[in-house]
Parts: structure tokens; C-alpha cells; sequence
């Protein structure tokens, strides 16, 4: 089964920016796969289509990805993690029964602890290690109880989504 199955691509899109318009994420829905199953949301700050966009560096973002989705299948429920630039990701795993179809959530905020390496993001995105901390005045932060907000806000909606899927 697929996402697709579910719902088409332009509804999950709907989705990622709802989860963009409430609380400024980078809101994203991946298939199994650890695609993305719609056009990208607008941006949560200037840092991330930089790192999205550069060839060289958009394992940045990819491969966290990639493993919190595992996690978030393996484990059965909502993870919160980091890319490897510092900034949130949060993977929520979607399953129709026993079978895991893939995860929605949000990325591109920074934890209140949460610290940037800015030389490391320099040298991947070939920049100046200013520019870097200039773009990261375009991150916001957030608390542990807005990520709880986000991850309540997720699996709520996905509840919403698959509820109406069963009931077709």
C-alpha cells in the first residue's frame, strides 16, 4: 500500500502546509521510500533550501531523514531528532494496520538546547562561515512543549486521514 492509496499527493500537500502554516516547520510527508509525496512547503528559514539545494551537501537533511523514519517505523511511534546541521526533525510514522506506509512531520527549527555547527554547514555549502551564522538568524526556536504540540497536532490529523480512509 502507498500514501497515494490513501489519499492523493495533492491532499497530503494540503497537509504539510497546514503543519507549515501552524507552526512554521517545513512541513513534509515521505512515502515508505523516504520520498517526498508532494511539491516542497514554503521554507522555515533560509538555511534549509541552501542545504536542500546544494548536491554536495543535501545528505545533510537526507540521511537523517532516512534514519529517523527507520526509527519511527521500527519503534511504532513519533520521533524527534536532529539533521545533521542541528535543526529539528520530527517523523511521525504512518501505518494502515500492521503496514507502515511512511511518516508526516516537520523539520527546520532548532531545539532551545539545540546548537548549530557553524564551521561544519560552512565547509559542506562551500560559504563563509558568517553567511552561515546570518542565515541561522532566520531559525527559530522551539520549546519541548511546542514539539509535543507539533507531534499531538501530526498524529491527530493522520488519525483524521486514516479514520476517513477505513470508512471509504
Amino acid at each position: 500500500m502507498k500514501l497515494t492509496d490513501v489519499m492523493p499527493s495533492e491532499k497530503w500537500l494540503e497537509f504539510a502546509k497546514s503543519i507549515y502554516s501552524k507552526f512554521g516547520l517545513n512541513g513534509a510527508i515521505y512515502n515508505k521510500e523516504g520520498f517526498l509525496v508532494h511539491p516542497r512547503t514554503p521554507w522555515a528559514n533560509e538555511l534549509c533550501p541552501i542545504i536542500n539545494g546544494n548536491k554536495d551537501s543535501h545528505f545533510i537533511c537526507a540521511s537523517a531523514q532516512q534514519n529517523l523514519s527507520a526509527m519511527a517505523k521500527e519503534q511504532k511511534k513519533p520521533i524527534i531528532g536532529e539533521c545533521d546541521a542541528g535543526l529539528i526533525k520530527i517523523d511521525v510514522p504512518i501505518f494502515v494496520g500492521n503496514e507502515f506506509i511512511g511518516t508526516a512531520g516537520g523539520c527546520g527549527h532548532l531545539s532551545e538546547e539545540g546548537e548549530v555547527e557553524t564551521f561544519f554547514i560552512s565547509k559542506m555549502l562551500n560559504i563563509e562561515e558568517e553567511k552561515v551564522k546570518e542565515l541561522l538568524t532566520t531559525v527559530k526556536k522551539m520549546s519541548q512543549n511546542e514539539l509535543d504540540e507539533v507531534v499531538k497536532y501530526v498524529e491527530n490529523e493522520l488519525e483524521k486521514i486514516l479514520s476517513n480512509f477505513k470508512n471509504r
